[in-house]
């Protein structure tokens, strides 16, 4: 509440502090007491809003608080420093609305400030009620209602005074509501800030389980709406109430009618909603809304100070874990330097327990020695400066401990409070400085040369022995890399294999070739570590390497003819496997893939292209035509794919002309070289193999190139290869070529067929359109029977259609009978669009009918489903349903399909049941026909729950059909 004015009456040193913090907070201290008759006397003349009463001075003086309340009815908050067995005895015997701890944070006060000024509003609302209310009876009953809700508001205050359990809180609450105004449940949803959803977190009911962890999003339902708006919603029948979320009813099984939803508010911020709901209908009124209301209040600012308190506690123990955990000693000295505070790790550096250190002097735990400059040192602080320094400790056992000793002054409003101080034991540090001064010597004086980098890879030592080796001295390589010995005889991913094994923290070994300051290469066997620190980073390389030059020539001689003789046996296993792969493919473009990649491989080339010969672009027959980059790999093969060259150009024009073979040493120096390639791609192209795809009879059908960047790249070995694999691969390529004009014939064929599948779709939907136009342009006396004729001869010539084109995709093999049925009766249902919502239930079945039936089928099936949409459906209530069932009956040599076709109408009147001739219509006389003649079939119709045709026929061969068809015609 803003400007709240309130008084203070504490005779503690701490009242001061208090004022400071509510001053902060908006409220106005009319005045800081310390004594009872100061505050009785006050409490009379300012009439303040509220007082925080010290519980000692209630203690000493007893029912202070409980003469405030009722003499001048002014609400009382309890100040203590602490709540312990003295005082807990008197907070729950006493009519205090709350209670603080002088240390609390400045929202605690707030919050509990703010509730009991709410509780009191509603008390002093209900009083002048009473004081206002005329008759005796509505008096008393008004009197014992609000006594209720008062007794419901200050048991819940009680409660979240007690507890910083929100789940408890809510608990509490709910069954207190629920208790008192006999509802059938209550429920508390907060936000989910994280989601923008509300959440079911407490619910008291019968299906509470269900419920509870529930979400809704913002907006949605009654709950979701009073969330997102902030407004209080009393629904007085949600079965009528469109925002009710129908959910919550379907799930528990309770028949809600009337819902009560108060906003949860922390000043300005909706945090939650309560929800109060009840099987009779219009339950809740306006003073229901108000005891709901200020207990939302309430509950709000009990689930903030639950908020608050949960995160003060991580905070706090966050802050501990730090202190307690770090791996340095903490020091508090107050300005005298005694110890106030001491860390875990700093009570083990120096063997004490941290309680026998407090109250210490510093000084006494220095050695006495560093004494004189410790306190020098410790002086300066006071005038706000800070220091650090090395110096050393005397442990619990007299051991002494050089430390750094790192220390700033504390200071409060300009006064000097005492020192922080953190202080490292580098015992170990010193000890590992000797040592390295050991290794240094070692280092200085191995025969093996030795680099020491940083992280980063920056030169920071070399020894005497790298400098005899390389001839580089210290001065020469420290601050820069060791790329300075970079021979350029390594590739890039060489470097990248050992910088991704040093990241990783492992040990790289090679045998590296580097170059000395004169520019000879050497080789040597290297062997570079990384050094971690404890934490496990690396800090350092050290590259240890031994010069084996002499050694590795005569290796790489004698590998050198080994890897002749292996390279050659390569080779001719290459062209074996080659041939092996062509062989065994008749797809031109895997063929040319094949020829490509092989040729990559023998060689070790940068690209390779194949150029075949376009016949098509020929003037004579006795002329080549263009050439045409069919496939090629390497860098932007894309670019090259697809490319033409005309009769001649280019050095694959003129070995295409010529039939011969040619090794071009440098492109940029041969004048046949189209440079149209290099410009477009982006690559410096040099050395060229191209090799003619001649036929064994009649000519050159295409080019085979091989390309690398390096100049003089290949020899007279490289192309015999070249040749041998240029000539199987022809073979190959024509014998592909053939394969893919045979299939290109049997595309042919299927065209054909499909064109000709095509013209009786046409002729089909030609007719139905025909008979549209009829159907729209003819005027008869009986417009009505002839339009519905015309009707059914469309509905017929669109099931020809549909099986039709059932038996078009299928190749005219048999179909499946239940497909057919599905196509069929669904299509005559979108023709018949009045009746679009006919649930159609067909069981799978394996039998399979040739085309011819499935003609006369697809005909029977529109006849039968136009019966049921016309005259079984026509006025039945309930949901229209088609059933098929398709059964396979008698042994295998005298099967029989039945079909069953049944709806759920009123069934088929007893005249046609009967079968008396003058009672058929026209489709039924339709279904007879095809049944009887057609199928060679029979038709039996009876009724059960709805109309039901069977129709039982034989199967037909392919065979069996030809002999039908031919004997009908």
């Amino acid at each position: 509440m803003p400007n709240a004015r309130l008084i203070i009456a504490d005779d503690n040193s701490n009242s001061e502090l208090v004022r400071q913090n509510l001053e902060r907070l908006g409220y106005r201290v009319l005045a800081c007491v310390t004594s009872r008759s100061e505050v009785l006397k006050l409490a009379d003349d300012l009439r303040p809003d509220a007082i925080l009463l010290n519980i000692a001075l209630d203690q000493h003086d007893p029912d202070t608080a409980e003469i405030i309340r009722r003499h001048f009815d002014i609400p009382v908050v309890y100040l203590t420093t602490q709540i312990d067995e003295s005082t807990l005895p008197h907070l729950t015997k006493t009519t205090a609305a709350g209670c603080l701890l002088t240390s609390s944070p400045a929202q605690q006060f707030y919050i509990t400030i703010e509730l009991t000024l709410q509780i009191h509003q509603k008390e002093s609302r209900l009083k002048k009620t009473d004081a206002t209310t005329n008759r005796q009876e509505k008096m008393d009953l008004r009197r014992r209602n609000n006594n209720n809700e008062l007794l419901l508001l200050n048991r819940a205050s009680q409660v979240f005074i007690s507890t910083h359990d929100l789940d408890q809180v809510l608990t509490s609450v709910l069954e207190d509501v629920r208790e008192e105004l006999n509802v059938v449940a209550c429920s508390a949803w907060l936000i989910d800030p994280e989601t923008n959803e509300i959440i079911c977190r407490q619910v008291t009911d019968p299906q509470s389980d269900t419920v509870r962890g529930w979400r809704l999003p913002m907006g949605e339902g009654l709950v979701g709406r009073v969330a997102q708006t902030g407004q209080t919603i009393i629904a007085s029948d949600v079965q009528t109430d469109i925002r009710h979320y129908k959910g919550v009813d379907q799930q528990t099984g309770l028949n809600l009618r009337s819902i009560l939803s108060v906003p949860l508010r922390i000043k300005d911020k909706i945090i939650g909603v309560i929800q109060i709901v009840d099987e009779a209908v219009d339950r809740f009124n306006r003073t229901h809304q108000e005891l709901v209301e200020s207990l939302a209040a309430t509950a709000a600012v009990a689930i903030e100070n639950a908020r608050l308190y949960e995160e003060t506690n991580k905070l706090r123990l966050f802050n501990e874990n730090i202190v307690n955990g770090i791996e340095d000693g903490i020091l508090i000295l107050d300005p005298h330097y005694r110890i106030t505070f001491v860390n875990p790790k700093g009570a083990q550096i120096l063997g004490y327990q941290p309680d026998k250190l407090i109250d210490q002097s510093i000084l006494a735990l220095i050695n006495p020695d560093y004494t004189d400059r410790v306190s020098a040192e410790l002086a300066q602080h006071s005038k706000g400066s800070s220091t650090k320094y090395e110096t050393v400790l005397n442990t619990k056992d007299g051991e002494a401990i050089p430390i750094i000793f790192s220390a700033r002054p504390l200071f409060e409003n300009e006064q000097f409070l005492g020192i922080l101080a953190v202080f490292i034991d580098i015992s170990r540090r010193k000890k590992t400085d000797e040592l390295l001064r050991k290794l240094s010597r070692a280092i200085e004086q191995t025969a093996d040369h030795m680099i020491i980098t940083n992280s980063v890879g920056v030169i920071e030592y070399v020894n005497p022995a790298f400098t005899k080796l390389t001839g580089f001295t210290g001065t020469d390589v420290i601050g820069k890399t060791p790329r300075i010995l970079k021979s350029d005889q390594h590739k890039p991913e060489f470097y990248q294999r050992m910088w991704d094994t040093l990241k990783a923290g492992q040990v790289f070994r090679e045998i590296v070739i580097n170059k000395k300051k004169n520019g000879t290469l050497f080789y040597e066997e290297q062997t570079i570590t990384p050094i971690k620190d404890a934490d496990g980073r690396v800090t350092h390389f050290v590259s240890t390497g031994k010069d084996i030059t002499e050694r590795r020539l005569a290796e790489e001689t004698l590998k050198q003819a080994i890897e002749i003789l292996r390279r050659r046996n390569r080779e001719l296993d290459a062209l074996n496997r080659a041939g092996r792969k062509l062989s065994s493919s008749l797809d031109v473009d895997e063929v040319l893939q094949i020829v490509l990649k092989e040729a990559q491989h023998l060689l070790g080339a940068v690209a390779c292209s194949i150029w075949l010969v376009d016949p098509k672009t020929a003037k004579n027959k006795n002329d080549l035509g263009e050439l045409v980059c069919r496939q090629a790999i390497g860098p932007h093969y894309e670019s090259v794919q697809g490319w033409r060259l005309a009769p001649g150009e280019g050095i694959a024009g003129w070995v295409a002309e010529t039939g011969e073979s040619v090794i071009v040493p440098d492109l940029a120096a041969d004048q046949r070289h189209f440079k149209g390639v290099d410009q477009h791609i982006g690559l410096d192209l040099r050395s060229l193999i191209s090799v003619p795809l001649k036929r064994v009879s009649y000519g050159v059908i295409g080019v085979l190139h091989v390309l690398d960047e390096q100049i003089n790249r290949f020899n007279i070995t490289d192309l015999v290869l070249v040749e041998s694999l240029a000539a199987t691969a022809t073979v190959a390529i024509e014998n592909a070529q053939l394969f893919a004009q045979v299939q290109q014939d049997a595309k042919t064929k299927t065209v054909l067929l499909d064109e000709i599948n095509h013209r009786v779709k046409n002729n089909l939907s030609a007719i139905i359109g025909l008979l549209y136009a009829e159907q729209n342009r003819t005027k008869v006396d009986d417009h009505a029977f002839y339009q519905a004729i015309i009707k059914e001869l469309i509905n017929r010539v669109q099931s020809l259609a549909t099986v039709h084109s059932l038996l078009s995709d299928a190749e005219w093999a048999p179909i499946s009978l239940d497909k057919l049925a599905e196509q069929i009766i669904h299509s005559a249902l979108h023709a018949l669009t009045l009746y679009q919502n006919v649930t159609v239930k067909i069981s799978p079945s394996p039998v399979r009918v040739t085309a011819a039936q499935a003609h006369y089928l697809a005909m029977v099936l529109n006849e039968l489903t136009t019966n049921a949409i016309k005259h079984g459906f026509s006025n039945i209530t309930r949901q229209p349903q088609i059933t098929v069932n398709i059964r396979q009956l008698g042994g295998r040599q005298q099967e029989t399909i039945e079909f069953e076709f049944r709806d759920n109408g009123p069934g088929f009147p007893e005249e046609i049941i009967q079968g008396r001739q003058e009672a058929y219509n026209v489709g039924f006389d339709l279904i007879q026909n095809i049944v009887s003649r057609s199928l060679r079939g029979r038709l039996s119709l009876n009724n059960d729950q709805g109309a039901i045709a069977i129709i039982q026929f034989e199967p037909l061969t392919w065979s069996k059909a030809a002999i039908d068809v031919q004997t009908e015609e």
